[in-house]
């Protein structure tokens, strides 16, 4: 708001503090449960957060809670579900790993698992199970730069 950035990349809601400003909704982005291949629900295609409460989850651990973390005791909240994680890794990266090697299941963002090897993906049944991406900048923001950004994503 004070100028400092042109824009930013935020999950929606978009909060109170931003209502003034322009906002363009991004393509959104599945929360999956990925699974080692062989995983008994690997061969699934879609799975209840219910069914998957008492495996074991593997945790990116954050200092400070993310957009993600809300949106994850949100839905799992609205699910009924409990997951409890006696693993946290630093990255997501090594979280997958863990995947890969059978060490528990992590729930994901789709765009954040790039390298799928040895992982199957599952998307999540229950409702609201997405992350809403979008762009927000100031209103009369002039950046040319700016209007190159949003005049590409306009075109994905």
């Amino acid at each position: 708001m004070n100028g400092e950035l042109d824009c930013i990349f935020i999950l929606k809601p978009i909060p109170a503090a931003l209502a003034d400003c322009e906002v363009m909704t991004l393509s959104p982005s599945p929360i999956v449960l990925a699974v080692p291949e062989g995983h008994r629900l690997a061969k699934r295609k879609k799975v209840k957060l219910k069914a998957i409460e008492n495996e074991r989850h593997l945790y990116t651990a954050n200092d400070v809670p993310t957009a993600f973390d809300y949106k994850l005791a949100e839905i799992l909240g609205k699910a009924g579900v409990c997951v409890s994680s006696n693993v946290q890794s630093l990255s997501t990266t090594i979280s997958l790993e863990l995947v890969r090697r059978g060490c528990g299941v992590l729930l994901s963002s789709y765009g954040s698992v790039v390298n799928r090897d040895g992982i199957v993906l599952v998307d999540i049944e229950d409702e609201g199970a997405v992350l809403e991406r979008a762009v927000v900048w100031r209103k009369g923001n002039g950046n040319p730069g700016l209007g190159n950004l949003v005049g590409i994503l306009e075109g994905l």
